[in-house]
């Protein structure tokens, strides 16, 4: 947390009273979810840019120090038609050919 508050403090755009400040607001699937508020001097300005370019510094203060952002992952479990995945049986049935290297239909000689 205190790399992200670093990285706010680092941006010439965010001010310092009132600091920036990172809060827990949950514990999620994967990991944690950390939300950094901060006060900017010219929202007129735009945030985005602000918001892009905390981020990218926040990514890379988290690199060195071996924070890792994690990203779900899914098992998928395919309990039927599994046929359809795999044409080249079709193709076979069919008295085709299928060339995997070249990916090329061809007829039977």
């Amino acid at each position: 947390m205190a790399l992200m508050e670093d990285a706010a403090r680092a941006h010439s755009r965010v001010l310092d009273d009132p600091v920036p400040s990172v809060r827990l607001m949950a514990f999620g699937d994967s990991g944690i979810e950390l939300e950094l508020r901060i006060w900017i001097q010219d929202p007129e300005a735009g945030l985005a840019n602000v918001r892009s370019d905390l981020n990218l510094a926040i990514w890379r203060a988290f690199k060195p120090a071996g924070i890792v952002i994690p990203y779900p992952q899914r098992d998928l479990h395919i309990r039927t038609g599994l046929e359809t995945l795999k044409p080249w049986r079709r193709l076979r049935r069919e008295g085709c050919r299928f060339d995997f290297v070249a990916g090329v239909k061809r007829e039977k000689t």
